[in-house]
């Protein structure tokens, strides 16, 4: 299966405060996925992308000040089952 993964640091434009976004897309005849994502270890449980695109809005790993400017973040895809296919 053909899936892109993308990371907004600042969230995505409908995002709340404080959270970042993470997007998946997926190829056009992809079969669905049932999965988790952690950013820097927190998840906000498990979820499906039956379509093309999935958004998450997660918490900020760290606060925006700038001592945190040379920190990594952590993302994990955790597959529980492929659906459909």
């Amino acid at each position: 299966a053909n899936m892109r993964l993308a990371f907004y640091p600042n969230g995505s434009r409908t995002a709340e405060d404080d959270h970042c976004t993470v997007a998946l897309t997926r190829g056009p005849d992809s079969a669905g996925i049932k999965f988790e994502f952690l950013v820097n270890g927190r998840g906000i449980g498990p979820k499906v992308c039956l379509g093309r695109r999935y958004l998450g809005d997660y918490p900020m790993p760290f606060d925006a000040s700038d001592e945190h400017a040379s920190k990594s973040v952590l993302i994990v895809m955790q597959v529980l089952d492929i659906i459909g296919d």
